[in-house]
């Protein structure tokens, strides 16, 4: 979501013009991304990849929840059009929709020649959080270790439980760009 200088963000908003806007999330730069749309006239395109379910571990958590649940219908309603990386994540209100699975450059990415590995090898990057949803790929993979080896690369602050709580899983903690 929208971090830092709000009143920069407004006054960016304000003095240039954008043929597009391109939101991510349903929340706060989602509504602020409709609103300017809809005051500029101008095409606002969602793109969504995940249905942003909060832990409500918390009074701000829970607050959140509500507020997202008021907003999300609004953004979506309100975007020329939503693009979902999955069918299974589609929100249920009427909007434009298209699903565009993610895409893989096989060119880079390909069958290895090399012999393969007994195990499934599976890789998560991303911010170690309960919002991305590790929970149920730790309950997937817990009850098939012998079949499945399960690495973890990124941080935040689920880490330190997860790495208690799932010992089975390899975690390599934050791999800073070079």
């Amino acid at each position: 979501y929208v971090r830092g200088n709000i009143l920069q963000l407004l006054r960016i908003a304000n003095n240039d013009s954008f043929d597009q806007v391109l939101i991510s999330d349903f929340f706060v730069a989602g509504l602020f991304g409709v609103i300017y749309g809809r005051l500029k006239h101008t095409p606002v395109v969602l793109r969504c990849g995940s249905p942003w379910r909060y832990v409500i571990d918390s009074p701000s958590k829970l607050l959140k929840t509500i507020l997202v649940n008021i907003i999300k219908p609004i953004v979506i309603k309100n975007c020329s059009k939503v693009i979902y990386n999955s069918k299974s994540i589609i929100q249920p209100y009427s909007h434009k929709h298209v699903v565009v699975y993610n895409g893989v450059d096989t060119k880079l990415f390909n069958p290895s020649k090399t012999k393969q590995s007994k195990k499934l090898r599976v890789l998560f990057v991303g911010r170690v959080h309960t919002e991305k949803g590790l929970e149920y790929l730790f309950n997937a993979v817990s009850s098939i270790q012998d079949q499945v080896s399960l690495s973890i690369v990124g941080t935040g602050p689920q880490l330190e439980t997860y790495k208690k709580r799932h010992a089975f899983a390899k975690y390599y903690g934050l791999i800073k760009h070079t």
